[in-house]
């Protein structure tokens, strides 16, 4: 199970990374294979254009998806998705327009940072900046306000389809409940373990960090839904929930499954 930040920090460093050694190649390929068996090949980002799906990864942090396609629904309408218009906007109407983002003002000026940067290094052309190397786009990306590394990586691979892996929230969730990841493994070491582990085109990559999505929204939600969870027989953490195995005590008489040997 996993543990906490504070009882996380005070372990060794050496049993931190036997968690993270857990992602091996067979552990990875058979959660994939799992997740698409469960829910089909998939096609994600949501968006129209890549400019769009940009857009999107700004208004959707720290709120649902549904806030975000409002904003997007509503810039769409204002005729702001387009490049030169944000640029130009004034940053207090294009706070008013994402308000149903959430943290509208805050996003805004980051909108304004992302064309600014564009405007700088390629003099407004996306596709331009797309093209770019993954060690060349990814970097400048982090370097602009209002992209963290998950923000970063999502742009960087469902636009700029370049190989890459997303460790978002939803990752992370269903990672630890598996109990291959304690819950602060760092960001980088995580996706340094997807992109070693699996070879593949970002196509792939895509596909595969859907597949995560899909499953945290439709069964390992914050609440999960492990009656009927395609991982349950891989999952301590369902099994737990469902009475399949006994918390701190003995295997209840129901019982009849057991984690997987990630390592084989």
């Amino acid at each position: 199970m996993a543990v906490g930040v504070q009882g996380a920090a005070q372990r060794p460093r050496s049993h931190q990374r036997s968690r993270v050694s857990r992602l091996s190649p067979s552990a990875l390929r058979d959660l994939h294979a799992r997740l698409k068996d469960a829910y089909g090949p998939q096609s994600w980002w949501p968006a129209g254009s890549e400019l769009e799906m940009i857009v999107g990864a700004i208004l959707v942090q720290n709120t649902a998806w549904t806030g975000a396609r409002k904003a997007l629904d509503n810039l769409r309408d204002a005729g702001m998705l387009d490049v030169q218009a944000l640029r130009a906007a004034p940053e207090a109407r294009l706070a008013e327009l994402i308000r149903p983002s959430g943290f509208f003002n805050s996003k805004a000026r980051k909108l304004k940072a992302f064309v600014e940067m564009l405007s700088a290094e390629t003099e407004g052309d996306l596709g331009a900046l797309l093209a770019r190397p993954l060690h060349d786009l990814r970097p400048l990306l982090l370097a602009t306000h209002g992209f963290g590394p998950e923000t970063a990586d999502a742009v960087c691979l469902y636009a700029g389809r370049r190989r890459t892996f997303i460790i978002d929230a939803y990752t992370r969730r269903i990672l630890r409940r598996l109990e291959l990841i304690e819950e602060d493994a760092p960001y980088e070491r995580l996706r340094a373990a997807f992109l070693e582990a699996l070879p593949g085109e970002p196509s792939f990559f895509a596909e595969y960090h859907s597949l995560f999505v899909v499953h945290a929204k439709q069964r390992c939600k914050k609440r999960p839904l492990c009656a009927a969870c395609p991982l349950l027989d891989l999952c301590p953490a369902g099994q737990a929930e469902t009475g399949l195995v006994a918390v701190d005590g003995p295997r209840s008489p129901r019982s009849r499954r057991r984690p997987a040997d990630w390592n084989r």
